[in-house]
């Protein structure tokens, strides 16, 4: 169950080719009786607990997750995930398809990797709510979604080869490169 749900939903007039196609943002509060569970999804799913746990049961493995992890959830996966009982977790969560983010997800190593303890992406999931309030036609925010959503992956590609969410200044350099070439792309449409 749930005891309030925001949901925004992005139109997708995009071909599976596209690099991006948003489908839905929100943030879930729920109940002690919340359950997901989806046999096969096609989306990427990359939530945030703002409080409380959680726990998941993705591909045959158990997970818990409490106030400021992060976790995300791969196309083609079994998952099941439900609030604690006595504490239900609060979480912003986006769902997408992108053919690009998953080669960006191999190619880090990070396609065996769920859960994020303690890594704080709430500026990043804030600045894809604030996507919702531009347009809600994916063709005009993908290079913008894109780039924070590449922030995200690099924030699990630091967390993963140091153990922790502190950045080195490289990574911080590249990804500040690449947040710049996509929105460059986005003003020349």
């Amino acid at each position: 169950g749930v005891d309030d749900e925001i949901v925004f939903y992005f139109i997708s007039s995009v071909n599976e080719d596209q690099f991006l196609a948003l489908e839905t943002i929100g943030i879930t509060y729920p109940n002690s009786n919340y359950l997901v569970n989806r046999q096969n999804s096609n989306l990427f799913t990359i939530e945030y607990v703002v409080s409380g746990v959680g726990h998941l049961y993705i591909n045959n493995k158990e997970y818990t997750c409490k106030t400021g992890d992060k976790y995300i959830l791969l196309p083609n996966t079994k998952q099941e995930y439900y609030a604690d009982k006595n504490n239900p977790f609060k979480k912003y969560w986006v769902n997408f398809r992108s053919k690009q983010f998953e080669k960006y997800i191999n190619d880090f190593n990070l396609e065996n990797n769920v859960l994020y303890k303690n890594l704080d992406i709430s500026n990043e999931m804030n600045s894809i709510f604030e996507l919702e309030k531009i347009t809600s036609e994916n063709k005009v925010i993908a290079n913008k979604a894109m780039s924070i959503l590449f922030s995200i992956l690099m924030k699990m590609k630091q967390y993963n080869e140091l153990g922790s969410h502190n950045f080195i200044e490289d990574e911080i350099i590249i990804a500040k490169s690449i947040i710049e070439y996509f929105n460059k792309e986005e003003n020349k449409e």
